[in-house]
């Protein structure tokens, strides 16, 4: 048994342990009573935050829920075809590039598109054509394949990526797109696009392609020179006939500015070129333009040329943007005015010197002279063709400005006499009748081998013959001498034939001329004649008439002498009376004298 003292102190003990057992209950009801507040308190959260949560949620579905409709509205409305093709089998991303095509190709299916993908292809509705392979699509073929090469080579994002498709009708499309791939586990398992039918921007750049290689092969091929401008005056392009026309390239017209150049300031066609800068195709006259003169900083390159310019300015929204000026070469049209001007007064100054010169000659030198300066030439020569002996005679030369009776002293001597049946030409120039050009002196076959000789020792590389004509009867021909290797145009021939025209008629009034002082000269020794011969018929009747008077006198002499006392009446003085004399007044004795 317990004592007491034991039982004392097992009772405190056990007090002791009740005790605690008392705080420690009322510790876990504290505790207890914490946790309960703050189980409330947690639940309270809870509460708070799902219904949060249930809000956001809620908020959550109902943004879906508009991005949805908005995404629905947006594929529904959108102008671009929007699709997915979905990989029935994902892709390894490490494959090869060229397997991972053809995989791409085997294993691609449309999954989603909006209308207007389908309406590309000729349906109407989307869901026409979903599950429909790639290849129905965009065939298997060079240019698309290298489309999916740059897709996949860029990480499977592609942007304006152009393909060439078909619609279900056999059309052509062409098709820009924007890609992007889905990658899960370093696989493609899907892919998203956006594309865009540019079949008719195509159309228009292909035509607009077609257009400029049109206007660059005209531009480079033209004939007309052409020439690019800025709208400041700086020249952007020229073409091969520019430099062909101007002897220059771009390149020496850096320094140069069309707007600036004082020339044509100067020949008054700055206001034309000022229009055609502000929007207006212009015309500028003939100018004469030198190409020496581009300014001081450009290359001295170029020539001088009668230039016609067409300005024609390309606009757009924001105004002038090129100026296109061609140049029409008008020198030969300037010079062929020139020459007509200097033919028309050299006829006329022949013409006027055939009026009022006596001397044929003179003339004829006049016109050989004439013909030398505006032909250019050093040398020309007049030759008269004799019937009697059927040669042709050396008349008249000009030789480097002076004119001589037949060969100039200096020269090489022409002969002065040349068989017609020797001189091929001759024959031929008679047939032709008209202007007659020898080339190839040396071995033309028409050239008489003196004359040839005689040609090709004063340099002579072409001639030109002008047969002088009346009727059809040849009396003679000009020949005209070039040491250069050009042919005589055909203004040349012309002018050359009509002075030879003018020299025919010269001659043939000097022959005319000559012809009617003989007629006069005979006309009038036939009148003299005829005076001599009346005035020998009066002389002799005036002989007859004397001589019947002598015979008068004689019978009256005779009468006398047979009176006898003639004698003694003879001796009577004259102052006594003549009828004592034997004066008989009825008697008349002739007037000797």
């Amino acid at each position: 048994m317990l004592t007491k003292a034991e039982l004392t102190i097992a009772m405190q003990t056990l007090q002791m342990e009740l005790n605690q057992c008392h705080q420690a209950r009322e510790e876990l009801e504290t505790e207890h009573k914490k946790a309960a507040e703050a189980l409330h308190k947690l639940q309270e959260e809870l509460e708070l935050r799902v219904q949060q949560r249930t809000a956001e949620l809620t908020q959550a579905n109902q943004a879906l829920q508009e991005n949805l409709e908005r995404y629905q509205v947006f594929v529904a409305t959108t102008s671009e075809g929007i699709w997915c093709f979905e990989l029935a089998m994902p892709i390894p991303i490490h494959l090869p590039l060229e397997e991972q095509i053809d995989l791409i190709y085997r294993h691609a299916e449309l999954a989603e598109c909006n209308d207007v993908f389908a309406h590309t292809y000729g349906y109407k509705q989307a869901k026409e054509i979903t599950g429909a392979r790639l290849p129905h699509f965009t065939p298997d073929k060079f240019q698309n394949r290298d489309y999916l090469r740059t897709f996949i080579s860029s990480g499977y994002r592609l942007t304006d990526g152009e393909t060439r498709e078909e619609d279900r009708h056999g059309s052509i499309h062409f098709i820009l797109n924007n890609l992007v791939g889905i990658i899960n586990n370093d696989c493609l398992v899907r892919v998203w696009g956006t594309q865009r039918d540019i079949t008719e921007r195509k159309q228009l750049e292909e035509a607009f392609q077609a257009s400029e290689e049109r206007f660059r092969a005209i531009f480079e091929q033209s004939p007309m020179s052409m020439q690019i401008l800025a709208p400041d005056g700086r020249t952007l392009e020229v073409n091969r006939a520019y430099e062909e026309l101007w002897g220059i390239t771009h390149s020496d017209l850096v320094n140069w500015n069309y707007l600036e150049d004082q020339q044509l300031t100067n020949a008054g066609v700055a206001a034309l070129i000022q229009q055609a800068f502000a929007g207006e195709a212009t015309m500028t006259p003939p100018t004469l333009y030198d190409r020496f003169q581009v300014g001081e900083n450009a290359t001295p390159k170029g020539c001088v040329r009668w230039v016609q310019g067409f300005h024609y300015p390309i606009k757009d929204e924001a105004g002038v943007r090129e100026v296109v000026l061609m140049h029409r070469d008008v020198s030969a049209l300037k010079q062929a005015e020139q020459l007509a001007r200097g033919q028309i007064e050299v006829l006329t100054r022949t013409l006027n010197l055939l009026a009022t010169a006596p001397d044929l000659d003179k003339f004829l030198g006049q016109v050989l002279t004439a013909i030398a300066e505006q032909l250019q030439v050093y040398s020309s020569h007049l030759f008269f063709y004799e019937p009697a002996q059927d040669t042709l005679r050396l008349h008249i030369t000009y030789h480097n400005g002076e004119v001589y009776p037949g060969n100039p002293p200096t020269a090489v001597l022409i002969p002065k006499h040349i068989p017609a049946d020797h001189t091929p030409f001759w024959s031929v120039l008679v047939q032709k009748r008209g202007p007659l050009v020898l080339d190839n002196l040396a071995n033309n076959p028409l050239i008489w081998p003196e004359h040839r000789l005689w040609h090709l020792q004063a340099g002579v590389k072409v001639v030109l013959a002008i047969p002088l004509m009346v009727g059809e009867e040849a009396i003679g021909f000009f020949g005209i001498r070039r040491t250069q290797h050009e042919h005589f145009s055909p203004e040349e021939v012309e002018l050359a034939q009509a002075l030879a025209q003018q020299a025919t008629l010269a001659i043939q009034l000097t022959r005319l001329a000559e012809q009617s002082r003989q007629t006069a000269v005979l006309q009038e020794r036939e009148n003299i004649a005829q005076e001599r011969a009346q005035q020998l018929v009066q002389y002799n009747e005036e002989l007859r008439r004397r001589d019947a008077l002598l015979n008068g006198v004689a019978e009256a002499a005779q009468r006398l002498i047979s009176i006898d006392d003639f004698g003694d009446r003879c001796q009577c003085p004259l102052g006594s009376d003549r009828r004592s004399c034997g004066y008989r007044p009825d008697l008349h004795l002739p007037k000797l004298f």
